[in-house]
Protein backbone atom coordinates (compact mmCIF):
# COMPACT_ATOMS: atom_id res chain seq x y z
CA UNK A 1 0.00 0.00 0.00
CA UNK A 2 1.49 3.64 -0.81
CA UNK A 3 0.67 6.29 1.62
CA UNK A 4 2.67 8.91 -0.20
CA UNK A 5 5.92 8.24 1.87
CA UNK A 6 9.14 9.06 0.36
CA UNK A 7 12.58 7.38 1.29
CA UNK A 8 15.43 9.40 0.82
CA UNK A 9 19.18 8.15 1.09
CA UNK A 10 22.62 9.58 2.60
CA UNK A 11 25.17 9.36 -0.03
CA UNK A 12 28.39 9.96 2.04
CA UNK A 13 31.66 11.65 0.05
CA UNK A 14 33.89 9.73 2.06
CA UNK A 15 37.35 11.79 2.49
CA UNK A 16 37.57 14.49 -0.29
CA UNK A 17 40.74 16.40 -0.47
CA UNK A 18 41.27 19.24 -1.10
CA UNK A 19 38.67 21.84 -0.08
CA UNK A 20 35.97 22.07 -3.18
CA UNK A 21 36.71 25.63 -3.20
CA UNK A 22 38.40 27.97 -1.47
CA UNK A 23 38.35 32.00 -1.52
CA UNK A 24 39.72 32.12 -5.13
CA UNK A 25 36.31 30.17 -6.36
CA UNK A 26 34.07 33.22 -5.38
CA UNK A 27 33.32 36.16 -5.54
CA UNK A 28 33.20 38.10 -2.71
CA UNK A 29 31.13 41.70 -2.94
CA UNK A 30 28.02 41.09 -1.11
CA UNK A 31 26.05 40.12 -3.64
CA UNK A 32 24.55 36.88 -4.52
CA UNK A 33 25.98 34.47 -6.85
CA UNK A 34 25.18 30.94 -8.08
CA UNK A 35 27.15 28.12 -7.25
CA UNK A 36 27.14 25.01 -9.53
CA UNK A 37 27.90 21.74 -7.53
CA UNK A 38 27.00 19.41 -10.27
CA UNK A 39 30.54 18.24 -11.31
CA UNK A 40 30.20 16.47 -7.31
CA UNK A 41 26.57 16.29 -6.69
CA UNK A 42 24.03 14.26 -8.72
CA UNK A 43 20.94 16.71 -10.65
CA UNK A 44 18.08 15.73 -8.45
CA UNK A 45 19.91 15.95 -4.85
CA UNK A 46 17.32 16.83 -2.52
CA UNK A 47 19.83 18.07 0.15
CA UNK A 48 23.47 18.90 0.42
CA UNK A 49 25.19 18.86 3.64
CA UNK A 50 28.69 21.30 3.78
CA UNK A 51 31.29 21.79 5.84
CA UNK A 52 32.83 25.65 5.95
CA UNK A 53 36.00 27.16 7.45
CA UNK A 54 36.60 30.70 7.81
CA UNK A 55 38.65 33.34 9.22
CA UNK A 56 39.05 37.55 8.00
CA UNK A 57 41.02 40.01 9.39
CA UNK A 58 38.04 41.67 10.93
CA UNK A 59 35.32 40.19 13.12
CA UNK A 60 31.40 40.04 11.58
CA UNK A 61 32.46 38.74 7.75
CA UNK A 62 29.66 36.75 6.53
CA UNK A 63 28.83 33.89 4.35
CA UNK A 64 25.78 32.85 3.25
CA UNK A 65 24.32 29.80 1.27
CA UNK A 66 20.59 29.46 0.11
CA UNK A 67 18.16 27.59 -2.47
CA UNK A 68 18.84 29.39 -5.57
CA UNK A 69 15.74 31.35 -6.27
CA UNK A 70 14.88 31.85 -2.48
CA UNK A 71 14.67 35.35 -2.06
CA UNK A 72 13.75 35.90 1.74
CA UNK A 73 16.38 35.80 4.57
CA UNK A 74 14.34 33.18 6.82
CA UNK A 75 16.07 30.33 5.49
CA UNK A 76 19.51 31.21 4.66
CA UNK A 77 22.61 29.29 6.00
CA UNK A 78 24.80 32.39 7.47
CA UNK A 79 27.77 32.22 8.65
CA UNK A 80 29.97 34.93 10.21
CA UNK A 81 33.34 35.78 11.92
CA UNK A 82 32.95 35.79 15.57
CA UNK A 83 36.42 37.88 15.90
CA UNK A 84 39.86 38.82 13.93
CA UNK A 85 41.62 36.55 12.66
CA UNK A 86 40.25 33.12 14.52
CA UNK A 87 39.16 30.04 12.54
CA UNK A 88 35.71 29.27 12.49
CA UNK A 89 33.85 25.81 11.53
CA UNK A 90 30.28 25.37 10.57
CA UNK A 91 28.54 22.75 8.93
CA UNK A 92 25.12 23.92 6.64
CA UNK A 93 22.68 22.19 4.62
CA UNK A 94 21.21 23.64 1.35
CA UNK A 95 18.43 22.78 -0.89
CA UNK A 96 19.50 22.70 -4.88
CA UNK A 97 17.84 23.27 -7.57
CA UNK A 98 16.94 20.25 -9.93
CA UNK A 99 20.38 20.98 -11.99
CA UNK A 100 22.05 20.92 -8.78
CA UNK A 101 23.03 24.97 -8.84
CA UNK A 102 22.81 27.00 -5.32
CA UNK A 103 23.53 30.76 -4.04
CA UNK A 104 26.61 32.24 -2.42
CA UNK A 105 27.09 35.56 -1.02
CA UNK A 106 30.49 36.28 0.64
CA UNK A 107 31.18 39.56 2.31
CA UNK A 108 33.64 41.99 1.05
CA UNK A 109 36.71 41.57 3.27
CA UNK A 110 40.04 40.28 3.65
CA UNK A 111 39.59 36.46 4.02
CA UNK A 112 42.41 34.48 5.40
CA UNK A 113 40.70 31.32 4.57
CA UNK A 114 37.26 30.60 3.26
CA UNK A 115 37.20 27.04 2.46
CA UNK A 116 34.14 24.75 1.48
CA UNK A 117 33.78 21.38 1.39
CA UNK A 118 31.16 19.36 0.23
CA UNK A 119 30.23 16.23 2.76
CA UNK A 120 27.59 14.26 1.20
CA UNK A 121 24.06 14.71 -0.09
CA UNK A 122 20.57 13.05 0.37
CA UNK A 123 19.04 11.63 -2.74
Amino acid sequence: MDFGRRFVNYVDRGDPSPYDYTGASFTLDNQWHDLDISSIVPKGAKLVFFFVTVRATDAAKYFYLRKKGNVNTYNVGKLSTQVANVSFNYTMTVTPDANAVIQYKAATATWLSLNVTIRGWLI
